[in-house]
């Protein structure tokens, strides 16, 4: 479940991006950004882990990481596009 929800938030933000805009870009580059970002998120949410607790704080961040990804998924299809 975890490795499908990863997979399918990679793939799924900059494909509905890609949608959005009527195909007009180009959407490998928004695939690979965002499964960069995918990464940086699991890496920063492996390293916040504690075995008892998750801080307010760390949760924040983790949420940030799904903001981040549809943020550089736009700007590279509109980029892209023109």
């Amino acid at each position: 479940m975890i490795v499908g929800g990863l997979v399918g938030g990679a793939i799924g933000a900059p494909l509905g991006v890609h949608l959005a805009n009527r195909r007009r870009g180009d959407v490998l580059p928004a695939f690979l950004a965002s499964a960069g970002v995918q990464v940086l998120t699991v890496v920063l949410a492996r390293s916040l882990y504690q075995e008892d607790q998750i801080r307010a704080g760390d949760r924040v961040l983790f949420m940030l990481g799904p903001a981040v990804q549809v943020g550089t998924s736009v700007t590279i299809e509109l980029g892209m596009s023109r």
